[in-house]
C-alpha cells in the first residue's frame, strides 16, 4: 500500500545493537579495517558505454575508502566470480572494513544500482555505504545480492535515502541483469529473485543519512533467515524471510516467453508480487520453508511489511526494554506460512512521530498465510493501551494467545474511531486475558474445536458515538466457550454464539441496543452458564438450542428495557429477569428451577409442556398479565422442597390483572391480583 508520506519523524534514540550474527554469513572472516569492495566491472546497464562516473571506469579495482562511484540509470556491477578482473589492493567481493567507505551518486534520476557479490562468501558491510546526490544531483537506489549471505555488521551504517535492498540470493544470472537494465518489453527496472535464500543480518543501522535522523524510502530484505539487531528507519520496510515471487514468464533481452520472478519494480520502490502467498502469478511462493524473521533491534517508518515463512518475532519475549520493537505511523502487517509457525508480538507495537498512533495493525490476514499467534506487547509510554491504532486490527492465527490491550487511540487523545474494527479470528484456539476494545465493532471468532477464553473486558464504541457493536462467535463443533471479562457496547448489539458449553461469569452490559446469546451446542450434556448480569436497551435474548440434556443456568440478572427471551432445550435455572415489555420464558426439558422474580411490564409467557416446574418463594411472575403453559408448576421453599409449613409460603408467586393457565399435570403456587382469584 502506498500512499502519501509524512517524512517528519521525530528522533528516536537508537538501541545498542552488540549482537553477532550466528549464521553461516559468519564463518567467514570480517573484513579488515580497510577493506572496500573488489575485482569489480559493469556487467550490465541501459546506458552506452556502461561507464560509471566520477573517475571510476570498469574495470573497478583498488577502491579505498571514501570512493565515489557515479551511477547512470541502471546499472549493475559484478564483484568477484567468473571473468572478473584482479584486483590487488581488495579481496574480490562487496565488502566494506570498519573504517571504510563507499558513495553511490546517480547522474540521472531514478538511478539504481545492483551489486552482485560473486565470489563465494558472505558479503560484510562493516563501514558506511551511502547514496548521496554530491556531485551528480540525483541519489541512486541501491541493491546487494549475494547468495551466500549478507552482513551488516554492528557498527555499519547504510544511508540509502532513495531505498536499499538486501538481497540474500544469487542475481547472478542473464535474466535478472536483463530486467534490472529495463531490458525487456515494458521498460520497468524488476528485481528478480530465483534460487535459494541466504541469511540476512542487519546488526548496523539503515536510514537516508550518515549525518541525521531521515528514512530511507525504502529498505527491501529478502532472504532465508533474517535478523535484525540494529536500526531500521524507512518510509517503507518490506522483510521476506523464505519467499520469493511467483514465476512467469515475460518478454526479457527479445525472448519471448522467459521466465522470471519479478518481486520489486525497483523504479516505484515497491513490491509487484503482492501480499498473498500462492502459486498464482503476481503472488509470493515459498522458497525455504524453514526460514524466520527476527527483531530485537527497532524497526520504525511509516509502513512495516514482514513476512517469515517459518516464523516472525518483534522483540523478546518476557524483556522491558522500551527502545525494541516496531514503530509505524500507518501500518505494521505480520505473517507467517507453516501451520506450524508461529507469530510473536513483543516489546512495543507503535506509532513513530511523536504524538502519533499506530495505524493498522495486520497479523496474518493475508492468502496463504497461517500459524500460531502471541501478543505480549509493552505498553508504549502515555499510549492508552499496549497496542493503539487509528484504524482496523486484523488478527488472524490457530491458536491466538492476547495478553496485551488492543484498542483504538481516543479522539480526545487525537485518534478516530469511527467505522474502524478490532477483529480477532483464530481457527483453533483463541485465549485473551487483557482489555479488548474499538471505536466501532470487536468480532472476536473462534471456528475450530479448541477452546474460547475471554479474560479481559471487551469494549466497542469507546468513543460512544453510538456505532459499533460486539460480535463474538465460537463455532467449532463442541468447542467451549469462557466469558470471565465484561462485555459493553456503547453503540449496537453485543452478540454472544457459541456450539459447546457455555460460561459467561462477566456482566454484557448494552445501554442502546440488544443483547443477544445463542449456544448452538447439540452435544449431550452441552451446558450454558451464566452467573454474570445481561442489560440491554431493548431485549435480552438467551437460547440454549442443544439436546435435553442440555442445561441452562442463569444465576444472574436479565434486564432487557423491552422484551427478555429465554429458551432452553434442556432443563432451566433461572433467577431475576427484568422486562419492560414482555417477558417470554420456554423451556422443553424435565425440570424447570425458578428462583428469583419474573417481571414484565406487560406480558409474561411461561411454556414448559414437559418440565416440572418448582418456583422458590422468591420467584414471583409479576405482569399484567401472564401465560402459564406447563406439565406441572408447583411452589416450594427456598432449598427446593415441598413446604414445610405455612410460614414458608409466600403471599404471592403469580401477581397479575389477567392469568391463563394451560396445564397438563397440576398447578400449586399462590396467585394474587386485582380479582379474587382462587388460592391454593
Amino acid at each position: 500500500m502506498n500512499t502519501a508520506v509524512n517524512n517528519n519523524f521525530s528522533i528516536k534514540p537508537l538501541v545498542a545493537a552488540v549482537s553477532v550474527a550466528i549464521s553461516a554469513a559468519s564463518a567467514f572472516a570480517a573484513p579488515t579495517p580497510n577493506q572496500m569492495p573488489g575485482a569489480g566491472v559493469v556487467v550490465a546497464c541501459n546506458l552506452p558505454g556502461c561507464t560509471t562516473y566520477g573517475g571510476v571506469t570498469a574495470p573497478i579495482t583498488g577502491l579505498v575508502s571514501g570512493t565515489t562511484i557515479g551511477v547512470a540509470g541502471q546499472v549493475v556491477i559484478q564483484w568477484g566470480g567468473t571473468g572478473s578482473p584482479v584486483d590487488v589492493t581488495n579481496p574480490a567481493g562487496f565488502n566494506i572494513g570498519s573504517n571504510g567507505k563507499l558513495t553511490f551518486s546517480g547522474g540521472l534520476a531514478n538511478s539504481s544500482v545492483l551489486n552482485i557479490d560473486a565470489s563465494g562468501n558472505a558479503s560484510q558491510i562493516f563501514g558506511a555505504l551511502e547514496s548521496s546526490a554530491v556531485p551528480f544531483g540525483f541519489t541512486p537506489s541501491m541493491f546487494i545480492a549475494n547468495g551466500n549471505g549478507i552482513v551488516l555488521g554492528a557498527g555499519g551504517r547504510i544511508a540509502a535515502p532513495s531505498g536499499i535492498g538486501l538481497i540474500g540470493a544469487n542475481l547472478n544470472n542473464a535474466t535478472a541483469k536483463n530486467d534490472f537494465i529495463l531490458n525487456n518489453s515494458t521498460g520497468v527496472a524488476y528485481l528478480d529473485v530465483t534460487g535459494g535464500q541466504s541469511t540476512v543480518t542487519v546488526n548496523g543501522a539503515i536510514n537516508g543519512s550518515l549525518t541525521s535522523n531521515t528514512p530511507a524510502q525504502y529498505v527491501l530484505l529478502v532472504g532465508g533467515d533474517i535478523t535484525n539487531t540494529g536500526n531500521i528507519y524507512s518510509v517503507y520496510t518490506n522483510a521476506l524471510a523464505g519467499l520469493r515471487a511467483v514465476a512467469t514468464t515475460a518478454t526479457v533481452n527479445a525472448v519471448a516467453g522467459t521466465t522470471v520472478n519479478r518481486l520489486f519494480d525497483v523504479n516505484a520502490g515497491a513490491l509487484v508480487a503482492g501480499y498473498d502467498v500462492g502459486t498464482s502469478a503476481g503472488q509470493l511462493e515459498v522458497a525455504s520453508a524453514t526460514s524466520k524473521f527476527v527483531n530485537t533491534g527497532s524497526i520504525a517508518g511509516y509502513e512495516i511489511h514482514v513476512w517469515g515463512v517459518d516464523g516472525v518475532r518483534t522483540g523478546t519475549a518476557g524483556s522491558t526494554d522500551p527502545l525494541v520493537g516496531m514503530y509505524s505511523d500507518y501500518w505494521i502487517d505480520l505473517s507467517t506460512v507453516n501451520a506450524t509457525a508461529k507469530t510473536e508480538v513483543y516489546n512495543v507495537i507503535s506509532g513513530y512521530t511523536t504524538n502519533k498512533s499506530l495505524g493498522y495493525f495486520y497479523t496474518n490476514y493475508w492468502t496463504g498465510t497461517d500459524g500460531d499467534v502471541t501478543i505480549n506487547a509493552l505498553t508504549p509510554g502515555t499510549q492508552p493501551s499496549s497496542i493503539a491504532t487509528m484504524y482496523d486490527t486484523l488478527i488472524y492465527g490457530q491458536n491466538i494467545a492476547i495478553s496485551s490491550t488492543i484498542n483504538h487511540k481516543l479522539a480526545s487523545a487525537g485518534g478516530n474511531q469511527l467505522d474502524f474494527n478490532t477483529e480477532i479470528y483464530a481457527s483453533q484456539s483463541l485465549t485473551t486475558t487483557a482489555d479488548i476494545g474499538a471505536g466501532y465493532y470487536v468480532y472476536l471468532e473462534n471456528t475450530g474445536s479448541g477452546p474460547m477464553s475471554i479474560g479481559g473486558n471487551v469494549i466497542s464504541d469507546t468513543n460512544k458515538n453510538g456505532n459499533g457493536g460486539i460480535d463474538i462467535s465460537s463455532t467449532g463443533k463442541n468447542a467451549p466457550t469462557t466469558i470471565s471479562g465484561n462485555l459493553t457496547s456503547y453503540g449496537y448489539e453485543v452478540s454472544v454464539d457459541a456450539n459447546g458449553p457455555l460460561t459467561i461469569s462477566g456482566n454484557i452490559n448494552v445501554p442502546n441496543d440488544y443483547a443477544y446469546i445463542y449456544n448452538y451446542g447439540t452435544a449431550s450434556g452441552n451446558t450454558t452458564t451464566i452467573s454474570g448480569n445481561v442489560t440491554a436497551y431493548y431485549d435480552v435474548s438467551v437460547y440454549n438450542y442443544g439436546a435435553l440434556s442440555s442445561n441452562l443456568n442463569i444465576t444472574g440478572t436479565l434486564t432487557g428495557g423491552d422484551n427478555v427471551y429465554v429458551r432452553s432445550n434442556g432443563n432451566l435455572q433461572l433467577s431475576k429477569v427484568v422486562a419492560g415489555y414482555e417477558t417470554d420464558i420456554d423451556v422443553y426439558g424435565l425440570s424447570s428451577m425458578l428462583n428469583g422474580p419474573v417481571t414484565a411490564g406487560s406480558y409474561l409467557y411461561y411454556y414448559a409442556p414437559a418440565a416440572m416446574t418448582k418456583a422458590k418463594p422468591a420467584a414471583v411472575l409479576t405482569s399484567p398479565y401472564v401465560s402459564i403453559e406447563a406439565l406441572n408448576f408447583v411452589g416450594v421453599n427456598a432449598s427446593g422442597a415441598t413446604y414445610a409449613n405455612a410460614g414458608e409460603k409466600p403471599a404471592a408467586q403469580i401477581v397479575t390483572n389477567s392469568l391463563d393457565l394451560y396445564m397438563y399435570g397440576s398447578f400449586n403456587a399462590p396467585i394474587a391480583g386485582n380479582t379474587n382469584w382462587l388460592t391454593n
